[in-house]
């Protein structure tokens, strides 16, 4: 989980890992001192990513389902108002196969327009964020488990 801290302007603030208490966690981002890049730990409680103009975020949520499952999602969230838009992506696991509850990362390519996903290091998939189209692509990692996703 995490705390999005948003002004009125519809910039970020802050963006601050928390426990199910509230209380803040070790840090699970990084951002470029000119803001244009955020660098993102998938192994800490979900992922999440935001734009260079700061409008859309995307995150990973995770529900169980019927135990043992899990369902992921890829979304995408408007910064301002915290409104869902859309569902990007939907995955469902076997938790027993997988390397953590929300162990998936997301990365942006540089022009904003796609997104790269982890699912739990098993699978990638490319995002067209302008159209929403899915692609699974092929990898030579085989049930890796890679710490992020960098374009």
């Amino acid at each position: 989980m995490a705390a999005l801290v948003v002004s009125a302007d519809g910039k970020v603030e802050s963006l601050t890992p928390i426990n199910p208490r509230g209380e803040p966690r070790f840090t699970a981002f990084a951002v470029s001192p000119d803001g244009s890049r955020l660098a993102l730990d998938g192994m800490v409680a979900g992922t999440t990513g935001l734009t260079a103009n700061s409008t859309r975020v995307y995150a990973v949520v995770t529900r169980r389902g019927q135990n043992p499952y899990l369902t992921k999602r890829v979304i995408e969230l408007d910064a301002a108002t915290g409104r869902q838009l859309r569902v990007l992506l939907e995955l469902s696991h076997d938790h027993s196969l997988t390397t953590g509850w929300n162990a998936s990362s997301l990365a942006l390519d540089p022009s904003g327009q796609l997104l790269m996903v982890s699912d739990a290091g098993a699978d990638y998939y490319r995002v067209d964020l302008g159209s929403g189209q899915t692609c699974r692509l092929p990898t030579a990692v085989n049930r890796g488990n890679p710490n992020g996703l960098a374009w």
